[in-house]
């Protein structure tokens, strides 16, 4: 067989290098001009050459008060959300996944429909209201609590483990949750952790609910300080004396510490992503290919 390149050979590498270029380059202008001093960021529109190293912009995020506070409530949303999210998820699916129960097919045809039709902003928003969780920490979690999608990953998944292990447990003696939790759950890891990474990136970049629910600006989530600081909102009366904080920190900022403000956002996804990358591929495969 010849190894000789033709014309497609070269442009297929043209067009995959293009598309690394346009996928890497947004991260890689955010990381040069966090590094930048003024004087480097005026160097080069582009940002693709990084002419000055410092680390102020990152100091002067870490030195403000309003940072840690906001880093530590997304912490405990991203964390509580996903823990009750996920099982959530897992009970949904493995009970789909039965198609024996009385009226699982209907209920699940019905759950199908919220992927297609929902409530939308306003009755969401008289819900939180009416059941008094506004300004708590719980109008952060349930409202994105279930997903459908995932629901579905989850019972594809559970429907590809074969029916022989239930079968031997329920010979042994064994009952439904015995078997969810001793025989299906470790046997799921897949597509637990590719759901909790779905899931915890969810929780993570949200910011739309704390504008909506929350009062007290000491409990916005890192994602909502920050658009309050990028897009400079200058509310500082109205939020109070953390509201004062992010309304002087939004005047301090420059791009460099914009740019910074969103490196950090993002480390946490960066740390726990190479740990579930070995199971994101075979997870997601598994719980998309049966139906």
């Amino acid at each position: 067989m010849s190894n000789k390149k033709d014309w497609f050979d070269y442009l297929n590498v043209i067009i995959m290098l293009t598309v690394v270029f346009v996928a890497i380059y947004p991260l890689w202008y955010v990381i040069v001009i966090s590094f930048s001093t003024e004087v480097g960021y005026y160097k080069d529109i582009y940002h693709i050459i990084p002419y000055s190293f410092a680390l102020d912009n990152y100091v002067g995020i870490l030195k403000e008060n309003v940072i840690f506070p906001a880093f530590w409530q997304s912490i405990k949303v991203t964390f509580i959300g996903t823990c009750l999210s996920l099982a959530i998820t897992a009970f949904a699916g493995y009970c789909f996944s039965k198609s024996d129960l009385p009226g699982v097919k209907t209920l699940y045809k019905l759950a199908i429909v919220t992927m297609y039709v929902s409530g939308g902003l306003v009755p969401m928003y008289l819900l939180i209201t009416n059941l008094h969780l506004k300004n708590t920490i719980w109008a952060l979690i349930f409202p994105g609590m279930v997903s459908t999608y995932n629901v579905i990953l989850a019972r594809n998944y559970f429907l590809s483990l074969p029916k022989s292990l239930e079968e031997a447990a329920l010979i042994d003696g064994a009952n439904g949750f015995q078997i969810f939790f001793k025989i299906v759950i470790p046997l799921s890891s897949p597509i637990l952790a590719t759901l909790a990474l779905f899931i915890g990136v969810t929780y993570w970049n949200a910011y739309l609910g704390a504008i909506l629910y929350l009062s007290d600006a000491e409990k916005f989530t890192l994602p909502a300080v920050l658009r309050t600081i990028l897009m400079n909102a200058g509310k500082a009366e109205e939020l109070g004396a953390a509201g004062q904080d992010i309304g002087s920190l939004s005047k301090k900022f420059d791009e460099g510490m914009n740019m910074a403000s969103i490196i950090i956002s993002i480390i946490p996804i960066m740390i726990v992503y190479p740990f579930v990358q070995k199971y994101f591929s075979k997870g997601i495969m598994l719980g998309a290919v049966k139906g």
